[in-house]
């Protein structure tokens, strides 16, 4: 059962189990809210804060999960250290992405802040 995952593999493995076994109901968690569905996939065995919000917003598509690995907490303790503005509240996922773009792919073409203020003119023009 070779999955070239590494250390993940065990993790991989149990979730399955916990779909197959009925424990957890992949079709009713994309139909909870955000809090509910991150609470659920809390109780798979290895998944913490950081995966449980990346299923969240890559699988789920629930936008206002917004994981924070090293880089983005750096990040947002240099652009943001009195938090993260409440303005974005629903699309924090979507500006975690540039947040992740700005920081770790192209991070002297535009700073975060600016980023976030190109985003939100663009959105609030739709």
């Amino acid at each position: 059962m070779a999955c070239n995952l590494g250390y993940r593999s065990k993790y991989v493995v149990q979730a399955a189990r916990s779909v197959v076994c009925g424990h957890i109901d992949l079709e009713k968690l994309q139909l909870l809210p955000y809090e509910e569905a991150r609470q659920e996939l809390l109780k798979l065995y290895g998944v913490g804060e950081k995966v449980a919000d990346c299923i969240c917003l890559f699988a789920l598509h629930k936008l206002e999960a917004f994981p924070i690995d090293t880089h983005i907490r750096q990040a947002l303790n240099r652009h943001y250290p009195q938090g993260f503005p409440k303005t974005y509240h629903k699309i924090q996922g979507v500006l975690q992405q540039y947040i992740f773009y700005n920081e770790l792919m192209k991070p002297t073409d535009i700073s975060a802040p600016e980023a976030w203020a190109k985003t939100e003119s663009t959105l609030a023009k739709k």
